[in-house]
């Protein structure tokens, strides 16, 4: 998305030139690759396409991840993750936790429902590949035939 930002909206708000705004963003974006889906995607994703079970642990860091996303919205005091208004930071965010209960979390909950009232095609795009992935979860694809590099594969069910 920086890339594509640079190259075709040079002057885009959805990622400011000004250093210190646009470290936030970056700031932000390295977070949801370093922390935020790397506790939230395998408690989320994994066990839909391969054979892991979600576990207490995989509960924890979750909830550990939404807390610090609580704490970076709570210490930044605006609306969206980098600032006052909609950046890349939040497409990369908006994504993980969609149907995960987000009550505990009041700031990271009213961040969502503001991307949702304040960009609905936006937020439509981004729900279609949700909705996908709870028919996935109900109807778990057969991965069998798979040969992942690292993930161990769901056998078929022989029922």
């Amino acid at each position: 998305m920086q890339y594509l930002c640079d190259k075709y909206a040079d002057e885009t708000p959805l990622y400011p030139k000004t250093p210190k705004a646009r470290a936030l963003v970056n700031h932000r974006l390295c977070f949801n690759m370093s922390f935020y889906y790397a506790s939230i995607s395998p408690y989320t994703m994994a066990p839909i396409l391969f054979d892991y079970e979600r576990t207490e642990l995989g509960l924890k860091k979750v909830r550990n991840a939404l807390s610090v996303f609580e704490t970076y919205l709570r210490r930044l005091g605006a609306k969206y993750a980098a600032g006052n208004h909609l950046t890349i930071a939040d497409f990369a965010l908006c994504v993980e936790a969609i149907e995960f209960d987000l009550k505990s979390y009041p700031l990271v909950w009213k961040w969502y429902q503001t991307f949702k009232r304040e960009y609905p095609t936006l937020w439509d795009i981004g729900n279609t590949g949700m909705k996908e992935i709870i028919h996935f979860e109900q109807n778990p694809p057969d991965m069998s035939h798979m040969q992942h590099p690292f993930h161990p594969t769901r056998k078929a069910s022989t029922f």
